[in-house]
């Protein structure tokens, strides 16, 4: 365990070291990703405002007399059932739009990981060839984040499926929904919501953690030289993320966030509570500076020091032993 540490210190520091070529590198890739996220938004945009201006339905009205009366009134009711399809086009709309921003934040990732990997390496990258246009890591990077979304979605309608599971067996709707509008502060109908809400939570964070090393696996050319699907890559992150490994990866995350993650913000929403907006300013900029980038190089850093840690022994157990 001390191992891992010393590796995750090393590692934080060679993103000090490299402190301008870090940030000037952090600037471009959020720059890139932002417009890459333009690129595939504005026409789903201009499609749903083009959709808002044509289609029948007052959506001024019905939101005004929402905020007037915080309650959904018939004339709503009425439109979407007299203009379904405008409404399902303006949702599907609306959907990929999200997805789009989802794409640019995973691509941010990718980048981000192809930066530390260089660090790593010893060779930094040049600022205009960290991937930035190859359309090869791009559709790669959409496809193994569609099937880590399909993996989520597919957890979304297991727990929604097992919360109606349970309403169905204990209560019915009409009993749920009556207990639901009681005024008592507690009841079995939300524990039994709790303890799915909660339960659900923790199979996510386990599932995003299965699955977080795919792209990094996509990089990682010294161990995986050839071209593979990104369903391969997929299926090699639960692969290297299995057993005992999930409480060494925790206890370096908690440990992070102990030690970094709580004390910023903290000390952010101190400075947040003084209402100076000069030195609220200044602190993001020393947070952006200083520790913004430190989490995508402890995911690069725990994918040797800890996931591909057992491919140099014959032995797991010995492994295992070493990071004791």
């Amino acid at each position: 365990m001390k191992q891992i540490f010393l590796v995750l210190f090393s590692d934080f520091s060679l993103l000090y070291r490299h402190f301008l070529h870090w940030n000037i590198s952090k600037i471009l890739i959020s720059l890139f990703s932002f417009l890459l996220w333009l690129l595939f938004a504005l026409p789903f945009w201009g499609l749903l405002f083009l959709l808002l201006f044509i289609d029948p339905i007052d959506w001024q009205d019905i939101f005004s007399t929402y905020y007037a009366t915080q309650t959904i009134g018939l004339s709503f009711l009425t439109a979407i059932s007299s203009h379904l399809f405008y409404v399902i086009f303006e949702v599907l709309l609306l959907v990929l739009w999200v997805l789009a921003f989802w794409f640019w934040s995973s691509y941010k990732l990718v980048l981000m990981a192809k930066l530390n990997l260089d660090y790593k390496a010893g060779t930094p990258t040049g600022f205009f060839k960290n991937h930035y246009f190859s359309f090869l890591k791009i559709s790669k990077t959409i496809w193994i984040f569609s099937w880590i979304g399909v993996v989520f979605l597919a957890l979304f309608f297991l727990i929604v499926w097992i919360f109606l599971a349970i309403i169905f067996f204990y209560w019915g709707i009409e009993e749920a929904y009556v207990i639901a509008t009681q005024s008592e502060s507690v009841s079995a109908l939300s524990l039994a919501v709790l303890s799915v809400v909660i339960v659900g939570f923790l199979i996510f964070l386990y599932l995003a953690y299965r699955m977080n090393y795919s792209y990094i696996i996509m990089l990682d050319e010294k161990n995986y030289p050839e071209r593979k699907s990104a369903l391969f890559y997929v299926k090699e992150s639960f692969k290297i993320t299995s057993g005992v490994k999930v409480f060494f990866f925790f206890l370096v995350a908690l440990v992070f966030s102990i030690c970094i993650v709580f004390p910023v913000d903290y000390i952010g929403k101190y400075i947040e509570a003084m209402e100076y907006p000069l030195v609220e300013a200044l602190f993001s900029l020393i947070i952006f500076l200083t520790m913004n980038g430190l989490f995508e190089m402890l995911l690069v850093s725990t994918y040797y020091s800890i996931m591909q840690k057992d491919t140099t022994h014959a032995d797991t157990s010995e492994s295992i032993a070493e990071w004791v």
